[in-house]
């Protein structure tokens, strides 16, 4: 089965009324974000900020980072195992926003000591020198969740919220052409198996690139 990734590079994200990609620039509704990420009743609220390489910000502590990524109609779900069952279909095709980044902000620091800030995104400056989340467009989702949730769900809900946002955002790319392509030959994918002391099995796969 072919895996086809159509590529669209991203240069700048802007909020608008409604969703778009116009070249290089993807247009964002945060209203119609906003509403899909409270579906989740764990959530309470969430917001957005925009965070553009060279600008002086820091973001922080970050839950985790992702690339926008959606499936064509008709394939798999996208992120199988988190927002839908996994299945294998016939053939797939991976829409992704190169240079584009969807972040989320924790809103607790991990540790118990108040100097233990875990990540933070640094935007200028020597410590975005030597990252290349730096070099991204951020679109940073700031969720604050109900105050009842133990850790584990608030981590689920944080990680619903970013896998929706980042397929939405790529879904606005959906009937652009895309500026290249690359195809994987899944089924010649190689398996490695490994077998833990807890006898659990870790399935590692390595698609074989068969053409651009």
């Amino acid at each position: 089965m072919p895996l086809t990734l159509a590529i669209h590079p991203i240069t700048e994200i802007r909020f608008a009324e409604r969703f778009l990609l116009d070249g290089t620039v993807v247009f964002v509704d945060i209203d119609e974000l906003r509403r899909l990420v409270v579906e989740d009743s764990a959530i309470a609220s969430v917001d957005f900020q925009i965070a553009r390489p060279g600008e002086s910000c820091r973001a922080g502590p970050v839950f985790d980072i992702v690339e926008p990524r959606a499936k064509s109609p008709g394939g798999s779900p996208d992120w199988p195992g988190i927002l839908g069952a996994p299945r294998q279909p016939a053939t797939a095709r991976l829409i992704v926003l190169e240079g584009a980044a969807v972040t989320v902000l924790r809103e607790q620091s991990p540790g118990e000591s108040r100097g233990a800030t875990g990540y933070v995104l640094e935007m200028s400056g020597e410590a975005a020198a030597g990252s290349r989340y730096a070099k991204l467009q951020h679109l940073i989702v700031i969720i604050r969740t109900r105050d009842d949730l133990a850790m584990h769900a608030r981590q689920k809900a944080y990680r619903l919220a970013q896998m929706k946002v980042a397929v939405r955002l790529a879904r606005a790319a959906m009937d652009a052409a895309p500026e290249k392509t690359q195809v994987f030959d899944i089924a010649g994918v190689k398996i490695a198996r490994a077998a833990s002391r807890c006898l659990c099995r870790a399935d590692i796969f390595a698609p074989e690139k068969t053409g651009a």
